[in-house]
C-alpha cells in the first residue's frame, strides 16, 4: 500500500513529484468524482460518503486501490465532522491499528494520513479513559455503603470492554489499595467480556498488580494464560507473589499443580498449535486477531489488530521463551526459541527493515556453524522470516569459511544465492556482501547474478499478463491498472517466460489457459523451476471452472491459482486477493524493492573498484542491468557511479545521453556527467568520433533553453574534452 503506480507505466517525472511534496494538501483528482474513469470512484461520487464510517470505509478501499489522492479528500471531509470519541473508537475498529499505521506513514498521502491516524487513536483512547461515569463507579466501589457498592458492581455487568480496562488499571492504582477486593469481584462479575483486557494486563511490570490480574483471570476461566501461569508456577517459589498467585489460578483452571515435565509436554503442545496457526482466537474477515496491549506510558491496555500470523508468531515467541526457560540444556528448546524471536523480531519491525538490536546481539552469541543450522532448519520450517533474520546474523558474524569448500562445489549459504523465496536470496546475498570473500570460491558467480536479478527493478508494482489474444490480455492490464498495477503482455509462453525472467516487479502472473508456444503445463514448469520466478504466484485464466489443465496444475502448486474471466474491477480485486496474500507477513513493496537494488548497485560499484582482486564476480555482464537502473530516478545515482568504473563505449555512450536528456532530473544528470568524466579519465574516450558530434550539435542547438541545461550540456562536452586538456597541459 506504500507504492502507487504510475499508470502510464514509466518513472514519475520529477515536476510531479516536486509539486506533490510542496502542496500534500492539494488533491489531484477532479472535483466531480463521478467524472473520474476509476469504477470505484466514480460509485463514491454518486454516494458521496458522509458518516464517519462511511468516509473511514472509503479511505481504505481508496488506499488499497493507490488512489491515495481521493483517499485525501475523504480525510479532510472526516476532519471537518469534528469526530466524537466515541465515532473515533467505530473507525479505530472499523479499520484497524495496522491499517492506520501504515497510513501515517505512507509518504503519498501525508501530512493527511499521520493526522487522520493521530484523530481516530487519540479520540479512541479518549473515549477509554474519559468517561467519567465508568470512574464514579469505580470510585463507588470504594463506598463505606455495602449497597453503592453492589450497585455499583451490577452496573459494570452492563459495560462493555472500556470499563474492564479502566478497572484493571484501577487494580494497580494506590489510591484504591484498601479496595483491590472490591473492584477485582466488579472484574469477575463482568464474565468474558473482561477477559482480552485483563490478559493485556499481563503486561505490567509491577508484580503485584500482575498478580492480582493472575487472581482476577483465574476466577474468569481464562485458559489462555495457562502457559505464562505454568511457567510461573514451576520457576517461582511457592511463596512469592507471582508463584503464588500462578499456583492459586491454575488450580482454578485445571484443579491441579502441573509437574516440570508436564509443564514442558504441555508447552510444546501450545508452542506447536502457535507455530501451526491454531490459536482458538476469533478472526475477523481480513484474516486479523485483536489483542489489548500494556502502554505503560498511559499506564492502560489498549487494543491493537494483526494479522493472525503475526499474532501466532508473537505468542510463538513467548511459548518458546517459556518452554526454553524450563530447561536451558535442552537443544531442541533452544533451537525453537531463537527461531521464534528471529521471526518475530523481523515481521513486527518489518520484513524490509534490520533485525532488532537485542536480537541481533542474543544470536550473535552462537557460532556461524549454529546460525547456519538454524537457518537451514528455518527454510525446512518454511518459517522465511526466521531464514531471513538468521542470514542477517551470518553477515556479522560469518567469515570467509561460509563460502568456500574443500570440495569445490558451492557451500550450503552459497546455494541459497538461487533459494526460490526473494527476500531469503537477498539475505544471503547481503551477508556474503558484508563477509566480503577476496579470492574465488564455488559459485561465486551466482551472487553478481542474484545482485543483478535485483537491480532490475523499475520501482512500480506490476503484473505480468499473456495470452494468444492480444485484446483478451490488454483488457486485464486495462483492470490492472485500475487498481493500481502496471502491466506487461506477452503473447507466447516463451515470451512470458523470458519477462518474468528479466524483471524484479511483477507481483502476480495473469496466464490464459490457452497460451501456447509452449504450453501452459511446460509455462508453470519453467517458471517454478527458475529461482528468480519460482516465488511469483501465477494465475491461470479459464472459460470454465470444472474442466481444463489448470485445475491439475493448482492442485499441486499453491502458488498457482484458477481464475474466471475478469469482467470488473471488483472481480479483479476479490480474484487476485489470495494471491497477493501469498506473501504471509508482508508483501514486497515497491520501496523495499528499491532498497534492495541500492544495496546491489552499491555492492557492484565496491567490486568495479576492486576489479583486479575481485574480477571473478565478472559484475561486467550485469551492465545492461546497471543501465537500466540509469533510468529509475531513485537508482539513477547509484548506477551512475557504479558504471563510472565500466570501461566500455556502451557505458560511456549510456552516461553521456542520459546527462543530455533534459527531462531527467537535473541532480541525476550532474551526477551522470560527474561519473563519465572519471569513466573517460580512467579508460580515455571511448566514443566514436560520430557520437562526439552529436552531443556538440545538440549543445549548439540548446543555447536558447535554460541556463542548467547548457551548463550540463557544457560539462558533458568538457568530461570528453578533459583527456585532451590534461595532455596540452603537461610540460
Amino acid at each position: 500500500m506504500l507504492a502507487q503506480a504510475n499508470p502510464f507505466g514509466g518513472p514519475a517525472k520529477p515536476a510531479g513529484g516536486n509539486n506533490a511534496a510542496a502542496n500534500p494538501a492539494q488533491p489531484a483528482a477532479p472535483v466531480n468524482l463521478s467524472l473520474d474513469p476509476n469504477l470505484i470512484i466514480r460509485r463514491y461520487g454518486d454516494l458521496r460518503p458522509g458518516t464517519p464510517t462511511e468516509l473511514a470505509e472509503a479511505i481504505l478501499i481508496c488506499t488499497q486501490i493507490s488512489r491515495t489522492d481521493i483517499a485525501r479528500i475523504f480525510i479532510q471531509d472526516l476532519e471537518k465532522l469534528n469526530i466524537s470519541p466515541a465515532q473515533a473508537s467505530a473507525v479505530q475498529k472499523q479499520l484497524g491499528s495496522a491499517f492506520l499505521f501504515e497510513l501515517s506513514l505512507n509518504p503519498k498521502i501525508q501530512p493527511e494520513g499521520s493526522r487522520f491516524a493521530t484523530i481516530v487513536n487519540k479520540g479512541a483512547l479518549a473515549y477509554m479513559q474519559d468517561d467519567a461515569r465508568i470512574k464514579s463507579l469505580i470510585a463507588n466501589l470504594a463506598s463505606t455503603d455495602k449497597l453503592t457498592r453492589v450497585r455499583a458492581r451490577d452496573t459494570f455487568k452492563t459495560l462493555d470492554v472500556g470499563a474492564a480496562a479502566l478497572l484493571g488499571a484501577a487494580l494497580g492504582d494506590p489510591r484504591y489499595s484498601e479496595n483491590y477486593r472490591e473492584i477485582q469481584r466488579a472484574i469477575i462479575g463482568m464474565g468474558n467480556v473482561a477477559v482480552e483486557p485483563m490478559i493485556g494486563y499481563m503486561g505490567v511490570s509491577d508484580e503485584k498488580h500482575q498478580a492480582r490480574v493472575i487472581e482476577v483471570l483465574g476466577h474468569l476461566g481464562a485458559t489462555r494464560v495457562a502457559d505464562q501461569l505454568v511457567t510461573y508456577a514451576v520457576l517461582e517459589a511457592a511463596d512469592s507473589t507471582l508463584g503464588a498467585a500462578a499456583r492459586r489460578a491454575l488450580i482454578q483452571l485445571v484443579k491441579t499443580l502441573p509437574t516440570k515435565r508436564d509443564a514442558m509436554a504441555y508447552l510444546q503442545l501450545q508452542l506447536d498449535r502457535a507455530v501451526s496457526g491454531d490459536l482458538m482466537l476469533p478472526v475477523d474477515e481480513f484474516n486479523r486477531i485483536t489483542l489489548w496491549k500494556y502502554n505503560a506510558e498511559q499506564a492502560i491496555v489498549a487494543p491493537t489488530t494483526h494479522n493472525a500470523r503475526v499474532v501466532a508468531l508473537v505468542l510463538a515467541t513467548r511459548v518458546s521463551s517459556s518452554l526454553y526457560s524450563l530447561d536451558l540444556s535442552n537443544a531442541q528448546y533452544k533451537r525453537q526459541f531463537l527461531r521464534s524471536v528471529l521471526a518475530s523480531s523481523k515481521v513486527l519491525n518489518g520484513m524490509g527493515q534490520p533485525l532488532a538490536a537485542e536480537t541481533l546481539q542474543l544470536v550473535s552469541q552462537e557460532s556461524p556453524a549454529y546460525v547456519l543450522a538454524l537457518l537451514e532448519h528455518s527454510l525446512a520450517e518454511e518459517n522465511y522470516p526466521a531464514a531471513v533474520g538468521a542470514a542477517e546474523v551470518l553477515g556479522v558474524i560469518g567469515s570467509e569459511a561460509l563460502v568456500y569448500a574443500p570440495s569445490g562445489k558451492p557451500t550450503p549459504l552459497v546455494r541459497l544465492l538461487n533459494h526460490a523465496n526473494r527476500r531469503v536470496r537477498f539475505a544471503v546475498a547481503s551477508a556474503i556482501f558484508q563477509i566480503n570473500p577476496q579470492r574465488a570460491f564455488p559459485g561465486c558467480t551466482f551472487l553478481s547474478e542474484a545482485a543483478g536479478y535485483y537491480v532490475k527493478t523499475a520501482g512500480t508494482r506490476s503484473v505480468l499478463t499473456g495470452d494468444v489474444k492480444p485484446e483478451r490480455s490488454q483488457t486485464w492490464s486495462g483492470l490492472l491498472a485500475q487498481i493500481g498495477f502496471s502491466g506487461d503482455r506477452a503473447r507466447s509462453g516463451r515470451d512470458l517466460v523470458r519477462m518474468a525472467q528479466q524483471s524484479a516487479d511483477y507481483e502476480f502472473i495473469m496466464i490464459g489457459e490457452s497460451i501456447a508456444a509452449p504450453h501452459i503445463n511446460d509455462v508453470v514448469y519453467m517458471l517454478r523451476h527458475d529461482p528468480r520466478t519460482a516465488g511469483i504466484p501465477i494465475g491461470i485464466v479459464v472459460h470454465d471452472l470444472s474442466i481444463g489443465r489448470a485445475n491439475p496444475i493448482a492442485a499441486i502448486d499453491p502458488l498457482t491459482f484458477v481464475l474466471t474471466e475478469p469482467v470488473s474491477v471488483e472481480g479483479l480485486l476479490q480474484q487476485t486477493r489470495p494471491m497477493l496474500l501469498t506473501a504471509k507477513y508482508q508483501e514486497i513493496t515497491t520501496l523495499e524493492r528499491l532498497a534492495q537494488a541500492k544495496v546491489c548497485l552499491t555492492w557492484f560499484e565496491k567490486v568495479l573498484v576492486n576489479q583486479q582482486q575481485l574480477q571473478f564476480y565478472n559484475v561486467q555482464r550485469q551492465q545492461q542491468a546497471m543501465i537500466n537502473a540509469l533510468f529509475v530516478p531513485p537508482l539513477s545515482k547509484p548506477a551512475a557511479t557504479a558504471l563510472a568504473h565500466i570501461g566500455s563505449d556502451l557505458a560511456q555512450r549510456t552516461l553521456a545521453t542520459f546527462a543530455s536528456q533534459d527531462t531527467e532530473i537535473l541532480n541525476n544528470r550532474v551526477h551522470a556527467v560527474a561519473a563519465l568524466k572519471q569513466n573517460i579519465q580512467q579508460y580515455r574516450v571511448l566514443l566514436t568520433r560520430a557520437e562526439i558530434l552529436k552531443f556538440y550539435d545538440l549543445y549548439n542547438k540548446s543555447l536558447a533553453s535554460p541556463q542548467e541545461n547548457i551548463d550540463v550540456l557544457s560539462d558533458i562536452l568538457d568530461a570528453i574534452e578533459s583527456p585532451t586538456k590534461t595532455a596540452t597541459a603537461k610540460p
